[in-house]
């Protein structure tokens, strides 16, 4: 029975790696003289090297690239990270450009540019298959630099870039050589830094509102990357190709800028100077306390409710988290203070809180049965999914009714006496 591989084979199917991009036509500009770099072999084969050079105190929008890039702020605040693995040395930037948005098995990476510090400045490095039969030859040389480093800084790798390219090492029978290194997302953190604040935080959107970063005009826009890779491809011009390097190249500046800048935004929050918006200030403190980082989390939330350009809208969440971190080191006063506030804006937790601080540990059980009282009548009056308000009204009404009972006998008590 004939196999599936001679069926393809007798329709013409020739492997991947066999594929040869056609010779440019005559006329057309040559891949060199768009794209500086040169032809890297190794022992899978060859591919493009295009390497960019960035010296000390590169301004890339209001971020310098004046010193080394700190991972350590960042790191404190994120999860799944070995902190025992921590190399500053050993960080580079990926960012990959692809023959497909969307990825799968059959979405190949034909561009992966990398950047890290060197004595002299930034580096660049982006390695440009020439056609698909130059992809192992690029994954080798991958793997090979991942050798030498620890940490990998990628904007949503861990979706997209990173299963990609373990596909590709995958089916050209490669070993991963991204299992030793610890991942800093960006696109995570910086979600809920600026979700307060920004409708979108793509990459670009945080260049332009708050790297200040414009973007170059020769670069080409993501959606057509794809086609113009297949129409280099088809027709050997790579005019349009030497766009998509701009627009690679500006990715990883761009990541390493964000990077920069929440570090150093992290750094003057342990030295009490806060440069950041407020609404920025008040994500941080809300990451800050996520992670236990409660010292943090405090001075953050205590500067924005004590600035009256804060957001109203803020101060509720703002007055339970500082209250649960006052909670925790039974400082009850402060607690009551800023649970009030919360309560003022019909916050069912405050009150909630309050009428257990004033039966447990005050042994007031009058201001214990209003507050439950408030409770339950913010309860009542919510649009919260029925099921979740039956159980509360339950446990409320349960609790009113201890209440009830321990004042008719504090009352019975002091008529005995």
């Amino acid at each position: 029975m004939e196999s599936l591989s001679d069926k393809l084979k007798s329709l013409g199917m020739v492997p991947a790696k066999k594929v040869q991009a056609p010779p440019p036509r005559r006329g057309l500009p040559s891949l060199e003289s768009l794209i500086p770099g040169n032809e890297l072999s190794n022992s899978l084969g060859s591919f493009y090297l295009s390497r960019s050079e960035y010296p000390l105190g590169y301004q890339h929008g209001i971020v310098s690239f004046s010193e080394i890039i700190s991972t350590s702020e960042i790191t404190a605040v994120t999860r799944n990270v070995d902190h025992t693995n921590i190399n500053p040395n050993g960080l580079f930037f990926l960012d990959t450009e692809t023959t497909g948005l969307s990825g799968g098995t059959g979405t190949l990476a034909f561009l992966v540019g990398l950047g890290y510090q060197t004595e002299s400045g930034f580096r660049v490095d982006q390695y440009l298959i020439r056609d698909p039969g130059e992809e192992p030859s690029m994954l080798l040389e991958l793997a090979n630099f991942t050798e030498r480093s620890s940490i990998i800084s990628t904007f949503n790798g861990k979706a997209f870039d990173i299963p990609l390219l373990n596909a590709r090492y995958t089916i050209n029978r490669m070993q991963v050589p991204f299992g030793h290194l610890n991942h800093l997302d960006l696109l995570h953190l910086a979600r809920r830094i600026w979700k307060n604040r920004l409708a979108s935080r793509s990459l670009q959107d945080l260049e332009r509102e708050i790297l200040n970063i414009p973007r170059d005009e020769n670069e080409v826009p993501s959606w057509m990357i794809p086609e113009i890779y297949f129409d280099y491809l088809r027709t050997g011009d790579p005019t349009q190709l030497a766009g998509v390097m701009v627009h690679n190249r500006m990715d990883i500046l761009s990541l390493a800028a964000l990077m920069i800048y929440i570090a150093d935004a992290m750094r003057q929050i342990n030295l009490d100077q806060y440069s950041m918006n407020l609404t920025d200030l008040y994500s941080m403190g809300v990451i800050y306390d996520d992670v236990g980082m409660s010292s943090e989390a405090e001075k953050l939330f205590t500067a924005c409710l004590g600035d009256n350009a804060m957001d109203t809208s803020f101060l509720p969440e703002i007055c339970m988290r500082l209250g649960m971190i006052y909670k925790k080191r039974e400082d009850w006063a402060a607690a009551v203070e800023v649970w009030e506030k919360a309560a003022r804006f019909n916050r069912i937790d405050a009150a909630t809180e309050l009428a257990k601080y004033y039966e447990h540990h005050a042994a007031n059980y009058a201001a214990a049965s209003r507050w439950t009282q408030q409770a339950r009548e913010s309860v009542a009056n919510s649009i919260m999914l029925r099921y979740k308000k039956n159980k509360m009204l339950k446990e409320l009404d349960i609790r009113s009714h201890r209440l009830q009972q321990l004042i008719e006998k504090m009352g019975n008590r002091e008529q005995n006496e």
